[in-house]
């Protein structure tokens, strides 16, 4: 649901209000955490960490991260190559 409201509000530009009506989510501040925290990490930061180090302990979990945050990123350039066709 994290990652849902992140594209919803970043690439199709709806309101915090509507993703919130859509979502059923009844606290704004919580969009806004999650907001924050992609800005700073990525789809990685938006990711459940209670109980983990900062530090990846093994590789796994890295390469995990990483995937994750390619995923992400080829979403975005999906999404910048469609608005660039659109304007021309």
């Amino acid at each position: 649901m994290k990652v849902e409201v992140v594209i919803l509000h970043i690439e199709v530009g709806w309101t915090y209000r509507r993703i919130m009506e859509h979502l059923v989510i009844p606290d704004r501040n919580r969009l806004k955490v999650w907001m924050k925290k992609y800005k700073k990490s990525g789809e990685s930061g938006l990711m459940n960490k209670r109980g983990r180090r900062e530090e990846y302990s093994d590789q796994d979990r890295y390469v995990h991260k990483l995937k994750q945050e390619i995923q992400m990123l080829k979403k975005c350039l999906k999404s910048v190559c469609r608005r660039f066709e659109e304007k021309i």
